[in-house]
């Protein structure tokens, strides 16, 4: 089950109150408003994916839910390259 656009599609109130919540919670500061740009569209590709996941999750077609982290501003080759949970 996958969701349509209308479904998915937040309106740009809510997606840019939700980038500023999440910029203010984590302590996101961009450099240049290029940079900005660029972690914002990756910020609604992780929020759609995570809506998508979800609304598997609630048809049963998968076993756990997603939610938005800390990291929903970058790309997987950005992310720690060794486990979250590992001593280093």
């Amino acid at each position: 089950m996958s969701l349509t656009d209308a479904e998915l599609a937040l309106d740009s109130v809510d997606i840019n109150e939700r980038w500023n919540n999440f910029k203010e919670k984590h302590s996101r500061n961009f450099e240049t408003p290029e940079e900005e740009a660029k972690r914002f569209q990756i910020f609604q590709d992780t929020l759609k994916e995570v809506q998508e996941h979800n609304a598997k999750f609630k048809a049963g077609q998968e076993s756990y839910s997603k939610a938005l982290n800390s990291f929903a501003d970058r790309t997987p080759d950005e992310l720690p390259k060794r486990g979250l949970m590992c001593k280093r």
